[in-house]
């Protein structure tokens, strides 16, 4: 696909999530987007083929909509603390611009998100029939079926649910697999801190929003979809 883009002007973002090893993580595995070394390929390979341009730049760029090159704008959702870890430095030295779009209720906040609660709790369990009646009726034989197939199909009830109650969820989640959550202990170096959020913006990367509480915004009136922008 990237060699095929690379011969047409035009603009290509590119969004990832997490950066590391995936196998063997206490919480969601679907977050991952790239090892270290991957990332570093890829953005290697970028620099070589396409105009990698200022935050900027790219907006003015929009704003004429016209892209005289082949054009790949890098970002990363939610704000984990491997962005500042793995793939700052990447970025960094190859001289490559991105937009980190963060949580903000996340950063130096000692609690798990959502998704990240979910992939937990069915990873620890050691029930081998998982039954949930909230925010639908689900039942999961985890003797034939993956825990991830589990964890996708949970998430994707939460997500469609309209709106989810946290709480409630969580209690039931917490009876139906019988897992204690330390949510402060687990999430205490899961996401970035301001103070490496502000390292990253002095070095050139842009800060973007991406809510202050990750809630699912299809599911919040317009009002509320624009404080959790705004905050």
């Amino acid at each position: 696909l990237l060699e095929h883009l690379r011969r047409t002007p035009g603009l290509l973002v590119l969004n990832y999530h997490r950066v590391g090893e995936p196998v063997g993580d206490l919480f969601d595995e679907g977050t991952y987007s790239a090892t270290a070394a991957a990332l570093r390929a890829q953005v290697t390979y970028m620099k070589r083929w396409f105009a990698m341009p200022s935050t900027e730049e790219l907006l003015r760029a929009l704003e004429r909509k016209s892209f005289a090159d082949p054009t790949v704008f890098i970002t990363f959702d939610d704000g984990y603390r491997d962005n500042y870890d793995l793939a700052f430095p990447v970025l960094r030295e190859l001289r490559a611009p991105a937009c980190f779009f963060v949580v903000t209720g996340l950063l130096d906040a000692l609690r798990l998100p959502w998704w990240d609660r979910v992939a937990y709790s069915v990873k620890r369990t050691r029930v081998d029939r998982l039954t949930l009646t909230y925010p639908e009726p689900l039942t999961f034989n985890l003797q034939t079926m993956s825990r991830d197939r589990a964890i996708r199909r949970i998430l994707r009830a939460c997500k469609d649910a309209r709106p989810l109650v946290a709480s409630r969820f969580f209690d039931e989640l917490e009876m139906a697999t019988g897992v204690d959550v330390d949510s402060e202990g687990l999430a205490r170096t899961l996401f970035m801190s301001w103070d490496a959020v502000g390292e990253m913006a002095r070095s050139g990367m842009t800060i973007g929003s991406h809510t202050a509480t990750h809630p699912v915004l299809a599911s919040l009136s317009e009002s509320m979809q624009y404080r959790e922008l705004r905050e």
